[in-house]
């Protein structure tokens, strides 16, 4: 019986016809299309070149924006390292001194007609100054930083570099330094003999 009625309301369906918009509305929208699509064939000439130009743009902003953020993160970290070394500037150790050569920019020599100033350094000479005696404790405090970092066989294998360089007093120190910071390490004996003095 449900087969009769769906038969019976699928021929009153076919029965109402199909009601469509006329043929000559259909062909007037389809006209419209064309025309303004036709009048403007320069905007298909320009997308690729403005979609390029506009991804370029966003690709140095956004490079220029992390440059921003790694310059502000770098200095955020430094910060506090330089107020700790401004706090309590360590001595350089004896004979391990290390004098970095000054930029040229920094040096400024008096104009040859200018007259020398006595009793009071330049701003130039007083500036040299401060950057040599901050010099080797920077340095010490990077050598510090590093030495943080590394496992106790890679401080060992610096060591023994040291020692192969003849420069003994500073690998007479790291090794001193070794062994307070790991008091229980047990050096094999093959590297003990080229990390220590002979």
């Amino acid at each position: 019986m449900a087969e009769h009625d769906d038969n019976k309301l699928a021929e009153r369906y076919r029965a109402l016809g199909r009601e469509e918009p006329p043929a000559e509305l259909d062909r007037k929208i389809l006209a419209a299309s064309r025309r303004a699509a036709g009048s403007r064939p320069g905007l298909r000439r320009w997308a690729l070149p403005v979609s390029i130009a506009a991804v370029i743009v966003l690709s140095v902003a956004v490079t220029l924006q992390l440059q921003r953020e790694q310059a502000d993160l770098e200095q955020q970290v430094s910060a506090p390292a330089e107020a700790g070394k401004a706090a309590a500037p360590a001595p350089p150790a004896a004979g391990n001194v290390v004098r970095a050569p000054v930029p040229e920019a920094k040096v400024q020599k008096p104009a040859a007609g200018a007259p020398a100033q006595e009793g009071r350094p330049s701003r130039e000479s007083a500036d040299r100054e401060r950057f040599e005696r901050a010099a080797p404790a920077a340095a010490e405090e990077r050598a510090k930083q590093l030495t943080a970092e590394e496992s106790p066989e890679r401080r060992l294998e610096r060591i023994a570099e040291l020692r192969r360089a003849r420069r003994d007093d500073e690998a007479d120190r790291l090794l001193a330094e070794f062994r307070r910071r790991y008091p229980d390490y047990r050096i094999p004996e093959a590297t003990l003999k080229e990390v220590e003095r002979r």
